[in-house]
């Protein structure tokens, strides 16, 4: 190379063949699969606990990360340290209880919460059914702005990532309250996960609707005695019911951090290549550890090992 940037590696999955033939190619012969393998042992070894983003094991994941930048040679990427910490904000399901008519149920044996749609507690005296013969068309030219939606069929809960059903579309424009989604799988045999995905921000432009799974005795309870006829109806039609979800969550305000280290370049110091690869994982549920070897474990070991080449090959002029 006869330019180097300055490269910073932010804790990017790249592969190197090594070869004898070109100072790349040498360089690219100090990443081996046995290294590779060390630091994978490691960084998804039991001792980090699935890596949890704000936990203590993601703590020690970046402290590993960084005494191999500093092994390595690197210099720290944030005003004199490696670490660049940052808040991350968490909702957590302390209680949900739904009823209907007087009638109570309970969470995991007739319903479960969307943890990521907390917003806050709602009593309704009316719900709109959306049976599988229910149209987007329809959808669209009803008024459900606010008001809580039974959705039955294949569509599943609304998100901002995938592709949506032209139902879902439709639904999720009408702006609803709420939305209650028929589901087989009850009673669950897994308990709901209590805790939200962590986000950087707690404000939103907007909420979505609160959603919720629901088995099929929570639907009968609702539509009474019109039950048996509804699962034809091609319009969503309102049926008259007292329904009551009491919510109670808290939300904690944690901190987490990059890794950042830097080898600085020569005549084009003041540009950047980043290099990067994020070391958190799902954590634990229970007792069972989620790993991410793969995700995204294999990433940032990657990422040590061509930070080693890299700084290898500049001590040598290359």
């Amino acid at each position: 190379m006869n330019k180097i940037l300055t490269v910073a590696f932010l804790l990017s999955c790249l592969a190197a063949n090594a070869q004898k033939k070109t100072p790349q190619q040498l360089f690219a012969q100090t990443i081996t699969a046995a290294d590779l393998k060390k630091h994978l042992y490691v960084v998804a070894g039991k001792e980090m606990e699935g890596r949890e983003t704000a936990t203590n094991g993601q703590r020690k994941a970046s402290a590993y990360i960084e005494n191999e930048f500093k092994r390595i040679g690197l210099l720290p990427g944030n005003n004199g340290s490696y670490q660049f910490y940052y808040p991350v904000y968490q909702d957590t399901l302390l209680n949900a209880v739904l009823a209907i008519n007087g009638q109570k149920f309970k969470l995991d044996k007739d319903f479960a919460v969307n943890p990521n749609n907390i917003t806050t507690s709602e009593a309704f005296s009316e719900a709109v059914y959306i049976g599988k013969n229910v149209t987007a068309d329809s959808i669209k030219n009803a008024n459900l702005y606010g008001k809580l939606v039974i959705v039955t069929g294949e569509d599943r809960m609304i998100g901002t990532r995938g592709r949506m059903s032209s139902r879902l579309e439709a639904l999720r424009n009408a702006n609803p309250a709420a939305i209650f989604y028929a589901d087989p799988d009850f009673p669950r045999k897994t308990a709901t996960s209590r805790n939200a995905n962590m986000v950087l921000n707690p404000f939103k432009k907007s909420i979505n609707p609160q959603q919720y799974s629901v088995s099929e005795e929570i639907i009968k309870t609702i539509l009474g005695s019109g039950y048996q006829n509804a699962s034809p109806l091609t319009t969503p039609t309102v049926f008259q019911s007292n329904v009551l979800f009491t919510i109670d969550k808290s939300t904690k305000a944690l901190q987490s951090s990059n890794v950042i280290g830097i080898l600085p370049g020569t005549d084009l110091k003041d540009q950047y290549l980043f290099m990067t690869a994020h070391y958190d994982h799902l954590g634990k549920r229970d007792t069972v550890i989620y790993y991410g070897a793969d995700d995204d474990g294999s990433g940032t070991v990657s990422v040590l090992e061509l930070a080693e080449a890299f700084a290898k090959a500049k001590a040598a002029g290359k």
